[in-house]
């Protein structure tokens, strides 16, 4: 071979190296009318609630914390008087002050963090909210900081929740975020 093929076929390998080495790196969830792509170093777990259609959580052993996400889809009943227009502009105002304070009121051990009533899941318009909360285990209570973006498709919701305990929750603040930024509705699920 010579020296021009042999700078040609490095070239050829540097250029291609990251997009080989980056399907390495995640794994990709697919099912019920949606995909997302997580870290090689989650895996899948068995979801415990009927609307939940996913759930990933980090492997402690592999990453040095502990976390998950899931997603809950489900059909929402009367949204056919609706456009999808309209439903958009609702999108954004699904996690308002006025829902925040209702959580709150139910819930007095929630304490919002943040939300955003102007983001996206899946080019759809969404509203998220972050907060702590506390979660009781068998024998003791212990605080848990909760994300969750949420969107509806008509006529479906789709929910992506993830959680942890604080310090484990920012350790897997870049997980999630992939998770969310590859989330992707490709087909709604029909009436149940």
């Amino acid at each position: 071979m010579s020296k021009p093929s042999w700078i040609a076929a490095i070239g050829i390998f540097l250029l291609l190296s990251p997009i080989l080495g980056a399907a390495e790196s995640y794994k990709v969830f697919k099912g019920d009318g949606f995909s997302f792509r997580y870290p090689v170093d989650w895996e899948e777990g068995l979801p415990q609630a009927n609307t939940t259609r996913a759930l990933v959580r980090a492997i402690s052993s592999r990453t040095g914390y502990a976390a998950s996400c899931n997603v809950n889809v489900s059909f929402v009943a009367g949204l056919d008087r609706f456009t999808q227009a309209q439903i958009n502009e609702a999108n954004h105002k699904l996690h308002d002050l006025k829902y925040l304070s209702r959580v709150e009121n139910i819930a007095p051990d929630v304490k919002i963090l943040d939300y955003n009533t102007n983001t996206y899941l899946s080019m759809q318009p969404a509203s998220s909210v972050e907060f702590n909360t506390m979660v009781k285990t068998h024998n003791a209570s212990q605080v848990n900081r909760v994300f969750q973006i949420m969107t509806i498709r008509k006529p479906t919701r789709y929910v992506v929740t993830c959680r942890g305990e604080p310090v484990n929750f920012l350790k897997a603040r870049e997980a999630r975020d992939f998770i969310v930024s590859t989330f992707l509705i490709f087909q709604n699920l029909g009436n149940p």
